[in-house]
């Protein structure tokens, strides 16, 4: 996978349904630099007019959307003609996804004190990776789309953690 360096971009767009509540120490340290501005949004109708964004990102945020197809729709509709959209997404209910929940994330949840770790994923992880798949492939047809699969690079999202669509409209 290529990084590329975004130090030179003076503006990030954070949008999120309650910002800060995650992570309140990056949220605030965020706010001092004065580089990323948070909006509290639904990616489902994002507030901005259309060809608004050089670039859009989604990081593991589609598996908890009411409607994925909507989101797709709106990261297009708010990136430019000639712009970026980089969709990373969980193989979820893939079996290296299943084994890594069962072997790492449900015990570290129980820890947690969380007594029922997969009916709380099960709420949260409403789509799975084959329905956003179909979703991505209809929304974003007609652009240059490559699918990056990881950690192991071969086509399938059974035996991967991650897919992550790279889009360019």
């Amino acid at each position: 996978m290529k990084f590329v360096n975004l130090e030179h971009i003076h503006n990030y767009i954070c949008l999120d349904l309650n910002p800060g509540a995650t992570n309140p120490t990056l949220y605030k340290e965020n706010l001092k630099r004065d580089k990323v501005k948070f909006v509290r949004a639904n990616a489902e109708s994002i507030p901005f007019p259309d060809d608004y964004f050089d670039l859009s990102t989604s990081l593991c945020v589609l598996a908890h959307v009411e409607n994925p197809n909507l989101t797709f729709q709106e990261l297009l509709r708010v990136t430019r003609s000639g712009g970026r959209i980089v969709i990373t997404m969980p193989c979820d209910p893939g079996i290296l996804n299943r084994a890594v929940k069962a072997i790492v994330t449900y015990p570290k949840m129980k820890k947690l004190r969380i007594r029922k770790p997969k009916l709380l994923n099960a709420y949260e992880h409403r789509n799975s990776i084959h329905h956003l798949l179909q979703f991505a492939d209809e929304v974003f047809g007609e652009c240059k789309v490559r699918r990056k699969y990881l950690p192991f690079f071969f086509p399938s999202w059974n035996f991967n953690l991650f897919i992550t669509y790279v889009i360019d409209v």
